[in-house]
């Protein structure tokens, strides 16, 4: 049973009657090495199995996180798109107030000017005093008229000047909003990378096989060969390694008991 575990019915024992000693040793010893290491295959297997499982986790957290990164980019571009509507439109509301405010003075130098003609007309000879009384009554109309148009004009560029004001803090506040979202997600996917870089670069490494006990003096005699041969790739090469020792060994056995 103990030649089964690692060598099937392959193993070809030195004729002579019973086993010795030595050989039953050597197939304990075998055997030993054989169970370490597919126990250490099945720990390494196993955290290769938790690593690959943490590696898709933190892609599928990427791949999130660079979807909502696009999103929140299609987002600011239709904000840069309606934020430059609201700058052709603030634009256009300017020079509509602007040609207002035009007029607006305008009709002022009109009434200015009309108000010093009455009021030159005003100073008239006697002769003319009959038409005095329409005089004042044309003078105080164009003078309550132009406090009126004055009104106006400030109230105009008051309510303009609040507007723009509004309009500037709404779009300050929607482009720090978008903002702080595409630094937050940005810092996000730079964050997952890393993760995911490290989750990488800790994964193990195919082949690589340390015993965690201490086996007996000759396991470790020739593990220390195998060690300076480099790292085995499979459990095949070990199984060839150890046959080709065991035969060696057999056959020193086998001097020994001619030397006997």
């Amino acid at each position: 049973m103990e030649r089964e575990i690692l060598f099937g019915d392959r193993l070809q024992l030195p004729s002579g009657g019973a086993s010795s000693s030595c050989e039953l040793e050597l197939l304990r010893l075998l055997r030993d090495v054989d169970l370490a290491f597919l126990e250490k295959h099945q720990r390494w297997k196993a955290r290769l199995d938790e690593a690959e499982d943490a590696l898709g986790r933190r892609d599928a957290e990427l791949k999130q996180a660079k979807l909502e990164l696009s999103s929140s980019r299609e987002e600011a571009a239709q904000l840069r798109d309606h934020v430059g509507y609201l700058e052709s439109f603030q634009k256009d509301l300017v020079a509509k107030y602007d040609r207002r405010i035009g007029e607006l003075k305008e009709d002022v130098s009109r009434i200015k000017k009309r108000y010093c003609d009455l009021k030159a007309a005003s100073n008239i000879p006697d002769a003319h005093l009959h038409r005095a009384p329409s005089s004042e009554e044309e003078e105080g109309f164009w003078r309550a008229r132009a406090i009126a148009l004055e009104k106006e004009l400030a109230r105009l560029r008051e309510g303009e000047a609040q507007r723009a004001s509004a309009k500037e803090r709404e779009l300050e506040k929607l482009v720090s909003e978008k903002d702080g979202v595409i630094d937050r997600l940005t810092d996000r996917v730079t964050q997952l990378t890393k993760r995911l870089r490290q989750a990488e670069s800790s994964e193990p490494k195919a082949g690589a096989v340390r015993l965690d006990r201490e086996p007996p003096d000759l396991v470790e005699q020739y593990l220390s060969t195998l060690r300076d041969d480099g790292v085995l790739e499979n459990a095949a090469e070990l199984r060839s390694k150890i046959k080709r020792h065991m035969h060696e060994f057999t056959a020193k056995i086998e001097q020994d008991k001619r030397t006997i």
